[in-house]
């Protein structure tokens, strides 16, 4: 195993840095070779006090030390007491170029890889490395690693660590097999399947139900050399003593070149032999793996459903939700033609290790956790899929084939590297298990997570937004209860309302766009191909009435796609003065005023920014600014001229008012925000009238 050592910092990690931003090294310092550099800090540390230490420059402590070479080590105590050592700045092209021989310059271009689209030029970013040091017993916690990119761009990576003593029980330490189909990983999977299925109390609760897909793939027994073929589940033989028949189910990234598609031309053909040779290098390796597992029955959606009949697709769409509850397990993929199995990455498959001692000059090794559970999640193709997010939330467990190769299920998350489960609690916010039998609230905060997660994917036809998440919805339906519109649950209406687009989350140069033609209302999040949240809580009033809400669907399945919808909410709606001037200079300079939105879309000034209102929904019970100031929220809409039914305006965003209950500030409506949005042109979906009369929650005139 290769061995990164920080207190010895070596020539091939740390270089001779000749430009230093913040001025705490000299242009002619080498990084220190002296095993026991940091152990001399460390000691020095110990001996100072730590509340006359605590935010003091380095240099009013006695700092910097006479170390060989000539190093100085900035440190400083942060406000939660623990430590932090700046040892090492290197540009990122050295990185690249020691790459492909050090592990941590290895692990540190992938992080960068995954922020190219931020820091833009990757070979110009400066990366700084920070030790984080236990408050008391001054041990490393993290590696914090920061990347500055050349246009100010700012970011960071907190790695932790774990003394080897404590790791040993979690880590498989021996060097894993560089193929992916190798016996000693098969043995592994074999393990974790046995585990869950007789030992995992989560996992056994809901047993899945014995029902089947309208067709599968008869893979045959294992070891077999039969070609596979297309089955009909009612014509699947079921033994008394075994009435259940297990099926594994595939999840994919379909990409854009063409492979073998079950048709109403190909299906008898198909039904009689489906010719490996025919098959993507993806589904010939799923047929090995369902072999390699002993189930016999496979289904890939598109071998098993009629991809030329629009009926056959929505008959079956609206079952995808049982497909994946009732498998026994779910294989993740990243492509039809990558392919299951592959030559590894070694340096991702071991540990890395880093040596280091405070108190003597015999190094202790530390392994530092990168979360490659994260990385699966969010950067692999497959994760960017919208449907996967479903197919991954309601399988009871999944297989990632991924480097390395994760078990996912309701009790574990593990890899080979790890195989007991992941060692840090990296998150796992998304998954909908530990919600299906808590309380409404909690579900709602279950559902908002996950249409977060959702609205982050991309989808190969866009009209699929509500179908690729209705099996999720399906599931929330019995805890949640109300009526499913359009992505949004009438027992929650306003709440469910009050989405924004998440700026933070958009990827460079994409922009959050409302699709046509029309797929959903504008006041449902659906209506947007971007990132969104719906995270809003702590209301003490709400300031609106719902009435009639229709949602016309264009099949029986309520949770499909819409035909069109409409929303009859009452409230007072108060005009925001010069919206074009305000969108324009905030564009300039955004300040912080009282009114602050988000919206929806890039906004056409011309055409609506002089008729721009705002509906409060809802006043918030926390005080956002101070004591005296009142928080309203609530949306931003536009009027439609073109409608045949008066008072007509479609959503263009989201608004706060800051409010301190002088009719002067009242008046100040002036925007802030992360950006103003463009609106697309929408259809006439949501009625509104000021006609219902309120107490006087805010005395605005310009009604």
């Amino acid at each position: 195993m290769r061995t990164q050592t920080i207190a010895n910092i070596e020539d091939e990690i740390y270089h001779n840095s000749s430009s230093t931003r913040d001025g705490n090294f000299s242009e002619d310092s080498v990084w220190a070779k002296d095993p026991v550099a940091l152990s001399k800090m460390l000691e020095h540390l110990k001996q100072q006090s730590l509340e006359s230490s605590r935010d003091m420059p380095s240099e009013d402590l006695g700092f910097p030390f006479d170390i060989k070479l000539g190093l100085e080590i900035p440190w400083r105590q942060r406000n939660d007491g623990q430590y932090e050592v700046e040892f090492g700045i290197r540009e990122a092209d050295e990185i690249h170029t020691t790459s492909d021989s050090c592990q941590l310059c290895h692990l540190i271009w992938r992080l960068l890889l995954k922020e190219e689209d931020v820091l833009k030029d990757l070979y110009l970013t400066i990366v700084e490395f920070t030790l984080i040091l236990d408050a008391s017993s001054l041990a490393p916690v993290n590696l914090r690693l920061e990347f500055w990119g050349e246009d100010g761009a700012h970011l960071y990576e907190n790695l932790p660590l774990m003394p080897l003593k404590d790791a040993e029980e979690l880590l498989h330490i021996n060097p894993p097999p560089i193929h992916s189909s190798a016996k000693p990983l098969w043995a592994q999977i074999k393990n974790w399947m046995a585990e869950c299925c007789t030992c995992h109390i989560d996992c056994k609760k809901d047993k899945p139900a014995n029902w089947l897909p309208t067709r599968l793939i008869d893979v045959g027994v294992p070891f077999s050399e039969n070609e596979p073929r297309l089955v009909l589940s009612e014509n699947i033989r079921r033994v008394k003593t075994e009435p259940r028949v297990n099926y594994i189910a595939l999840s994919h990234v379909w990409g854009e070149q063409e492979f073998l598609r079950l048709t109403t031309k190909n299906i008898r053909l198909l039904q009689a032999t489906i010719p490996r040779r025919g098959l993507s290098r993806t589904f010939r390796d799923a047929i090995s793996a369902s072999r390699e597992l002993g189930v016999r029955y496979l289904w890939i959606d598109s071998l098993c459903i009629l991809q030329d009949s629009k009926e056959d697709w929505q008959a079956e769409s609206s079952a995808m939700h049982l497909v994946y509850k009732n498998t026994l397990c779910n294989i993740a993929a990243s492509g039809p033609h990558i392919g299951l199995f592959s030559v590894r990455d070694p340096f991702a498959l071991i540990p890395l290790r880093i040596d280091f001692n405070p108190e003597t000059t015999v190094l202790e090794p530390y392994y530092c956790f990168y979360d490659w559970w994260e990385s699966v999640r969010q950067e692999t193709p497959i994760s960017r899929r919208g449907w996967v997010v479903q197919e991954r939330l309601l399988s009871p467990r999944t297989i990632h084939f991924s480097t390395p190769i994760f078990w996912e299920c309701r009790n574990l998350v593990a890899c080979e590297s790890y195989p007991k489960g992941l060692s840090f609690d990296f998150d796992r916010s998304d998954k909908i298990w530990s919600y299906k039998h808590g309380e409404e609230v909690t579900t709602m905060l279950a559902w908002e997570a996950c249409i977060q997660v959702f609205s982050e994917c991309a989808l190969t036809k866009s009209n699929d937004k509500l179908v690729a998440i209705a099996g999720i919805a399906k599931t929330f339906e019995s805890t949640l209860d109300g009526t499913y519109l359009a992505g949004v649950w009438s027992s929650n209406i306003v709440r469910g309302l009050l989405w924004w687009v998440n700026k933070d989350k958009a990827r460079v140069g994409k922009n959050s766009i409302r699709v046509l033609p029309y797929r959903a209302p504008s006041w449902s999040w659906a209506s947007i191909d971007g990132p969104i949240r719906q995270r809003c809580s702590g209301f003490s009033r709400v300031l609106v009435q719902v009435g009639e809400v229709q949602v016309v669907s264009t099949t029986t399945d309520q949770f499909g796609e819409v035909e069109r919808a409409r929303l009859d909410i009452r409230g007072i709606l108060f005009v925001v003065p010069n919206a074009r001037i305000i969108f324009e200079e905030f564009q300039k300079a955004p300040t912080l005023f009282e009114l602050c939105f988000s919206l929806d879309t890039w906004i056409d000034l011309p055409e609506c920014a002089e008729e721009i209102q705002f509906l409060p929904l809802v006043s918030c019970d926390r005080q956002l600014v101070d004591e005296k100031t009142r928080t309203f929220l609530g949306l931003l809409l536009h009027l439609e001229d073109s409608s045949s039914i008066p008072w007509t305006y479609r959503r263009i965003g989201i608004a706060r008012i800051n409010w301190d209950g002088s009719i002067a500030s009242s008046t100040k409506l002036v925007a802030c925000s992360r950006g103003a949005r463009q609106v697309g042109m929408g259809q006439v979906d949501m009625i509104l009238s000021n006609t219902i009369s309120f107490s006087k929650f805010i005395p605005l005139q310009s009604i």
